[in-house]
């Protein structure tokens, strides 16, 4: 896990489409606390792939794609189950919300994205976590989800103006999420062909002397051996001078 190139995404999609993200971030957590979390997946699933096609496909994100969740409402309402066993995790002394968290992390991006059902969607994401590694993904957690809500509650507490920081928060912590998935779920995203071409050039700027062993132990081409198997012509002896 590269926690650089996580920090990227997030930052490009307050970078390329502040206005768009925002806007519809804020509805989003607005309306999904208004239906007290029932309408959570349609909604903040549709965000999500709002950053997915960003990231992946290079798509404009509009202010109406917040509403494409909908299309599939029956399919994403039962999201639902997971934010309240999430909830009831965090009620039971933090840690057990934690795992929940982390374990079905990505359950709503392949829910929105690949059109799983809830439970294959929870199914697939908890292999993925066990496949990578549980503190792997709590690192991704604390680093980029846990600490900067940390930081802005607290300086918020002392100037409440910042609490308008939040409003930020959204979409680069989904951005974050979405290019996680993309290097998990996705090969061919966007970032993972850069991250191809970055191992490429590391492997043509090698070091120098392997790449002279390179050359050294390299098979000789066709007209070199050519050229040293072939026998030399027999020199003509020199003509005698004529009295």
């Amino acid at each position: 896990m590269e926690h650089n190139n996580y920090l990227e995404d997030g930052l490009r999609l307050l970078k390329e489409q502040p206005v768009v993200f925002i806007i519809t971030g804020f509805f989003a957590m607005l309306i999904s606390g208004a239906s007290f979390g029932i309408l959570s997946g349609p909604l903040f699933g549709a965000y999500l792939l709002m950053a997915i096609n960003l990231l992946r496909d290079d798509k404009e994100a509009q202010f109406m794609d917040i509403f494409t969740g909908f299309s599939r409402l029956l399919t994403m309402i039962p999201f639902m189950v997971v934010s309240i066993l999430i909830i009831l995790g965090f009620y039971l002394y933090i840690f057990p919300g934690v795992m929940l968290l982390i374990c079905f992390i990505y359950t709503l991006p392949l829910m929105i994205d690949k059109d799983m059902s809830l439970f294959k969607a929870m199914k697939a994401s908890f292999d993925k976590v066990k496949e990578k590694g549980f503190y792997i993904h709590f690192s991704f957690l604390f680093i980029l989800v846990i600490i900067p809500e940390f930081v802005v509650y607290m300086f918020s507490a002392f100037m409440p103006l910042l609490k308008i920081c939040r409003l930020l928060l959204i979409p680069f912590q989904c951005g974050c999420l979405a290019s996680l998935y993309l290097e998990n779920f996705d090969k061919d995203s966007t970032r993972q062909q850069i991250t191809k071409q970055e191992i490429d050039q590391k492997k043509h700027s090698a070091d120098p002397t392997e790449q002279s062993l390179e050359k050294n132990n390299a098979p000789a081409s066709s007209d070199d051996t050519a050229e040293s198997t072939s026998p030399e012509a027999p020199k003509t002896p020199p003509l005698p001078d004529s009295e």
